[in-house]
């Protein structure tokens, strides 16, 4: 999923992601999701903020309001 997000504090507008994936452990899987903001640099995209977003249901206003959060990881 992936959807514009506004500039708040430091960080600048651009465009959402979260991103999911499993650890696969020996006895054992565990779900990793974070909330990506990347902005477009040079013709590349760069991944400018970086927040967990394990708790909560996957939705463009759930992506947008972890976000809005101005600490980075």
């Amino acid at each position: 999923m992936t959807g514009e997000v506004p500039a708040i504090g430091n960080h600048p507008a651009g465009q959402g992601v979260i991103l999911s994936f499993n650890y696969l452990h020996a006895t054992e899987t565990e779900l990793s999701r974070w909330a990506l903001r990347l902005v477009q640099q040079d013709g590349r995209w760069l991944v400018e903020q970086v927040e967990d977003a394990l708790r909560g249901e996957v939705t463009p206003e759930f992506m947008r309001a972890t976000l809005a959060k101005e600490m980075r990881r």
